[in-house]
């Protein structure tokens, strides 16, 4: 019923290597979806956080106690989780008084150097000095001194899942940039 190929089987990587920027893009897509789904609702739990506060200052002279802190862990999660989206659609903040006046070759190995490579090994270092932070924190059983008392490991874990996000997506962008090379590569 089925046949063996005949004469050896050789192995296509040009087909693995085209591929690979449409399926990583798509689960990358999903990823970064998740985390900007989630900065959204921290807006708007940060909104009605700000909005409850002032309500309860103005019409009953008091105090949630909790919404200034709650607040600072929305906006954590806002910035955190909207890195990885601002790196994919090319809106960071670069510097280009001196790149715009290289060739065009040469300014895109710079910005692969410095806007990738560079920028992944400050993101890895970082991610994994906050996982220890987390670590620890989580370990040692740290809550903060506010009347929620919540431990700061659930805060600081948005610090770290941000940034994991953040390493897939350049991680996913530099074999992006290797697979287009050896594309174009093979094209010529």
């Amino acid at each position: 019923m089925f046949s063996a190929p005949s004469g050896p089987v050789r192995f296509n990587h040009m087909r693995i290597i085209n591929k690979f920027p449409l399926v990583a893009d798509q689960i990358l897509g999903k990823t970064i979806f998740g985390g900007i789904s989630f900065a959204s609702v921290a807006v708007i739990v940060m909104f009605l956080l700000v909005m409850a506060e002032i309500i309860a200052r103005k019409v009953f002279n008091a105090t949630t106690y909790v919404s200034g802190e709650l607040t600072e862990y929305c906006l954590v999660a806002i910035i955190m989780f909207a890195l990885a989206d601002l790196l994919k659609k090319r809106q960071h903040l670069t510097v280009g008084i001196i790149t715009e006046k290289l060739p065009q070759r040469i300014r895109d190995v710079a910005d692969f150097i410095f806007s990738k490579v560079i920028f992944l090994l400050y993101c890895a270092f970082l991610t994994f000095i906050c996982f220890r932070l987390v670590w620890e924190s989580y370990k040692l059983h740290v809550v903060t001194a506010s009347i929620t008392h919540t431990p700061i490991w659930i805060p600081q874990s948005m610090i770290v899942l941000g940034l994991l996000i953040l390493d897939i997506t350049l991680i996913t962008e530099i074999i992006s940039w290797f697979c287009s090379k050896s594309t174009k590569k093979g094209e010529i």
